[in-house]
């Protein structure tokens, strides 16, 4: 787990009845927002963002087998947002980081 403020990713699950492969989460409470765009061009969630971060999150080996994955198209991100009152609501997001639809999840 992250300390509150520090970014990295919140969640990375192996699906276990493909597809997707693998399924990469974010979790905000309430109001908050996926972060960027940063300096380097990247926002949280987006394709280049997750690639930067897997090796220290999954390990090399796994990271490697989730980059093929990615480039196949066999892995989704998730927005999990937690209101105040301890509901949760599920979005997809794009390759570009950004909210294009309520997940199947």
């Amino acid at each position: 787990m992250y300390p509150p403020g520090e970014n990295g990713i919140d969640g990375v699950y192996s699906h276990p009845d493909p597809p997707p492969d693998y399924v990469i989460t974010e979790a905000k409470y309430n109001t908050g927002r996926l972060g960027g765009p940063y300096r380097d061009g990247t926002r949280q969630m987006d394709s280049e963002w997750i690639n930067e971060r897997l090796d220290s999150k999954v390990g090399v080996v796994e990271a490697r087998r989730m980059r093929d994955a990615m480039n196949q198209g066999r892995v989704e991100s998730i927005l999990i947002r937690v209101a105040e009152d301890g509901t949760t609501q599920s979005y997809k997001l794009g390759m570009d980081g950004r909210v294009i639809g309520p997940s199947s999840f």
